[in-house]
């Protein structure tokens, strides 16, 4: 008799982590991907730019209410730097914008290791990241096109810098998509392209 009050205290405190499991969209990249606009509307959490118009739209078609989002994307990320880290990232100030990031200061990880981190928080809470976007590929291209002197150089040695740096990316890319689908292969995965500045 005495374990029933107990008992029911416990499930009070169990029922609600059931009941709030739900779906995650998962947004990772780069400043599109963050949903930069303007550098005025730092820090984030990134529920902007696509990124919530998507995730309204998601919970008006696809499920019966809005998803929660987890935006990890951040300024400057490459597609070396989302396993690396900031020294390939072009622009050093973006892990400082994504609040998802804050509680890491001064030790911040890599994008890599929070969609690692997700993925087992996830796992662990009964939610369930189904839809995940990412955009990356931009920053590489600005990195080989920003080179010092690269304007002035022969437009073969241009085409061969750029040639390369595409090769790079796209090894850099299907290592990060081979690991989001093995990961998770059951998550429908959108891959985001740039508009033409």
């Amino acid at each position: 008799m005495r374990f029933r009050p107990l008992f029911a205290v416990l499930t009070l405190f169990v029922l609600p982590t059931v009941a709030s499991a739900g779906p995650i969209y998962l947004a990772l990249g780069d400043s599109s991907a963050f949903g930069e606009t303007d550098r005025t509307r730092n820090p984030s959490n990134g529920d902007r730019g696509y990124v919530a118009p998507f995730a309204d739209y998601l919970g008006m078609t696809k499920y019966p209410s809005r998803p929660t989002v987890l935006n990890l994307a951040l300024d400057g990320e490459t597609t070396t730097s989302f396993s690396t880290g900031l020294a390939d990232r072009v622009s050093p100030d973006g892990i400082f914008h994504n609040t998802n990031y804050a509680s890491y200061a001064p030790n911040y990880p890599t994008q890599q290791q929070r969609f690692r981190e997700a993925v087992a928080a996830s796992a662990v809470s009964g939610n369930r990241i189904e839809v995940i976007t990412v955009q990356l590929g931009a920053n590489d291209l600005f990195t080989a096109a920003g080179q010092p002197g690269f304007l002035g150089l022969e437009p073969s040695v241009q085409m061969a810098l750029i040639g390369n740096q595409i090769r790079v990316l796209q090894q850099n890319y299907a290592a990060i998509l081979g690991e989001i689908k093995q990961t998770l292969p059951d998550a429908e995965l959108y891959l985001i392209g740039y508009h033409n500045p």
